[in-house]
């Protein structure tokens, strides 16, 4: 059975092996989705040095909000250490506004 998130559709075949499911069915086919689309290699090749950070996990716009000063604030987080771009994966597909980036830098 095939589902979609968002509009990409996400492949459901049996894997008694979790690693390998979202290893090949999550993440690989991503990959090649991004190969397909955009045609660019040279993250294979050359490689990326990844440094860890603590992300929010469950960043979209439900989650943002102002204080009543007008700082922002971030709400119900779902913690992991991982890559930062990461966070904006699921954010930019439940409606977090770009606007919003500026408070990451």
């Amino acid at each position: 059975m095939y589902t979609c998130c968002f509009t990409t559709p996400q492949i459901n075949t049996w894997c008694s092996d979790w690693i390998e499911f979202y290893a090949g069915h999550r993440l690989g086919y991503q990959l090649n989705l991004a190969m397909e689309i955009f045609g660019d290699s040279s993250i294979y090749e050359k490689g990326v040095l990844i440094e860890p950070c603590l992300l929010h996990g469950d960043l979209w716009s439900g989650n943002i909000s102002y204080d009543e000063n007008g700082e922002p604030l971030i709400l119900d987080p779902a913690c992991y250490y991982g890559y930062t771009e990461a966070e904006f994966g699921m954010s930019w597909c439940a409606g977090f506004r770009t606007s919003m980036i500026h408070i990451f830098r």
